[in-house]
């Protein structure tokens, strides 16, 4: 039985792991989103910090997403990966 709740979080885990990376993909997102609103309103206040926000937010865009997702999503199926691993102690 061991091996079939072992199995099942490392397969939770995996799914979790492959979520992740779209949940870092929407708050990264929105951060962008974020630094560009800020730097707009700070423009006339202050311009070094202006500049420096700006070059956060397009920092954030030159950022291959596509990359990343696919990082998360191969490691995320790595483990889960291994889950299948542990039901070959499973006793047939």
């Amino acid at each position: 039985m061991a091996p079939l709740i072992i199995s099942g979080l490392f397969w939770l885990v995996g799914i979790l792991v492959m979520i992740g990376g779209r949940i870092l993909y929407i708050q990264l997102n929105h951060t962008r989103h974020h630094l560009k609103e800020h730097a707009e309103s700070v423009k006339h206040q202050d311009q070094s910090k202006s500049l420096y926000l700006g070059m956060g937010e397009k920092a954030l865009n030159f950022t291959p997403w596509y990359a990343i997702r696919l990082f998360f999503i191969i490691v995320g199926l790595c483990i889960m990966a291994l889950g299948f691993v542990a039901l070959g102690f499973y006793p047939v």
